[in-house]
């Protein structure tokens, strides 16, 4: 039974990477370098292909930022198609143009033209072959069930076959074919792109912050306190409304009156005891002669 168990599984495994084989798409191979739109449809699709062609309106001086608009700069010609239908769409929101841009019958011919060429996958292609990699392990599961010997070993294998299939059928197939693939791979190696196009077709473009929006005026609320109440002043107007009269008088002091706190009062007594003790201890009349003025009689 161990041997059995050990055979299947070499098997499964065998099976999925037949499967995992089977998705791939050999394509054609491509002796011209792709260019920026090129890298950037087989990169990120559509939309990156849309932001390329922004991105080489902008560094032509063909179009410019506007907050978060994309207006016209400097007059002048335009190669790429796709740069043309972007041109087109100059004085609206960029998300919209690039959005619009991708839809456009330049990117979807674009994209024709990598699917003929063998740099990509048909739709089509990859769902037929994402069901084809499963059939050796379905024929595995079926001479599982045609034995017909249910152990925990036999269970297991099949819940191993069953994991497999759903492994399968779970993850896509790749959009690139292997040409497709081994060509984007040679013309994104190397050094670090200077290109503006080069640079978006790899990371994508960058977009412009938004501006700010204004910031709201705060209102400051003001009233008048008269001891007891409390009257609440509008922003525009002013208070029309008489003060309550105080409970109380008050007392005017034309001179001020000074206020010895208690612990200041304390601490001259203290002190003042202090200094009477010391000189207790010296004696009636006596002083303490220190020499300091000898000297000073002598003329």
């Amino acid at each position: 039974m161990s041997l059995f168990v050990a055979a299947y599984v070499a098997a499964v495994l065998a099976g999925v990477a037949v499967g995992v084989r089977i998705k791939q798409v050999r394509g054609a191979d491509r002796r011209e370098p792709l260019s920026p739109e090129e890298i950037g449809f087989l990169t990120g699709g559509p939309v990156r292909a849309a932001e390329v062609a922004v991105t080489a309106l902008i560094s032509e001086h063909r179009a410019k930022f506007d907050g978060d608009r994309l207006v016209a700069d400097e007059p002048g010609a335009v190669d790429s198609p796709i740069g043309t239908a972007v041109r087109e769409q100059l004085g609206g929101r960029l998300d919209d143009i690039i959005a619009r841009t991708a839809n456009s019958q330049a990117v979807q011919r674009l994209g024709g033209r990598l699917l003929a060429g063998g740099m990509l996958v048909a739709p089509r292609t990859r769902l037929r072959r994402a069901i084809i990699a499963t059939l050796p392990l379905l024929l595995l599961a079926g001479l599982l069930t045609a034995w017909n010997e249910w152990t925990p070993w036999t269970v297991g294998a099949g819940v191993l076959t069953l994991a497999g299939i759903v492994g399968l059928l779970v993850t896509p197939p790749p959009v690139l074919t292997t040409s497709g693939s081994r060509a984007l791979l040679a013309a994104t190696a190397g050094l670090a792109p200077v290109d503006p196009a080069e640079l978006t077709a790899r990371y994508g473009l960058r977009r412009p912050k938004a501006p700010a929006p204004p910031r709201r005026r705060e209102v400051v609320q003001t009233a008048v306190f008269d001891g007891h109440t409390v009257e609440r002043i509008e922003a525009d107007d002013a208070s029309n409304q008489t003060l309550p009269r105080l409970r109380r008088g008050a007392t005017v002091l034309d001179e001020p009156v000074y206020r010895i706190r208690p612990v200041w009062a304390a601490g001259w007594f203290a002190g003042g005891w202090l200094a009477g003790e010391l000189l207790s201890e010296v004696g009636d009349g006596d002083f303490i002669d220190t020499g300091f003025f000898d000297g000073f009689g002598d003329a």
